[in-house]
């Protein structure tokens, strides 16, 4: 019970950091589906993409109610991004398990920060390249509907949530809680 109420709660998190930062939500769903629900890292990488779907779309309509959605750019962005979800998807089926983890770190630490209709119109290609991508790995078998279903409705009201909170919140406010949030995450990562 306690591990389906802290994934519920990590859900609603990490929809308001995908509205808020421009994020899909990968950055806390990973992590919740391999610390809390016991995922490997590579099934919480390809399940974490099935809920990254509607949180994205649902960020991306609150983004867009805000005017601060490039759709033309999105929509190219997110389709020449799926080339490299698919390579992305074959390199990870090779790497061992602590190999994968520590690159998500790495990941998390190097994402940079960027203004408000970027961050928008990055999480509105987001849901593009995480169709892709859960498509990729539902093939090979890595995707776990029943652990994203457990994350997905928290985290899309989130969104709702991150997106308001986003246009009431100063840029050098943005770039610190960010940043934070990155390194707090890479920690628990990298620290066993």
């Amino acid at each position: 019970m306690w591990a389906l109420l802290a994934a519920g709660l990590l859900g609603v998190v990490a929809g308001v950091l995908a509205g808020l930062f421009g994020v899909g939500g990968g950055l806390l769903f990973v992590p919740t589906l391999t610390l809390v629900l016991g995922l490997t890292q590579i099934h919480a990488e390809a399940t974490s993409l099935l809920a990254i779907i509607p949180t994205a779309l649902v960020g991306a309509w609150r983004q867009g109610s805000y005017g601060n959605v490039r759709w033309r750019a999105a929509l190219v962005v997110g389709i020449a991004a799926i080339g490299g979800v698919e390579a992305g998807v074959q390199i990870a089926e090779t790497l061992p398990q602590h190999a994968l983890k520590r690159l998500f770190a790495v990941l998390v630490l190097t994402a940079g920060f960027e203004e408000r209709h970027a961050m928008a119109t990055s999480l509105a290609a987001i849901g593009v390249t995480a169709l892709a991508g859960t498509l990729f790995y539902a093939y090979y078998g890595r995707v776990h509907p029943g652990s994203a279903a457990l994350v997905v409705l928290p985290a899309t009201l989130g969104a709702v949530g991150g997106t308001w909170l986003q246009q009431r919140l100063r840029r050098r406010e943005l770039s610190l809680l960010f940043a934070l949030l990155l390194v707090a995450i890479a920690v628990k990562l990298l620290v066993p």
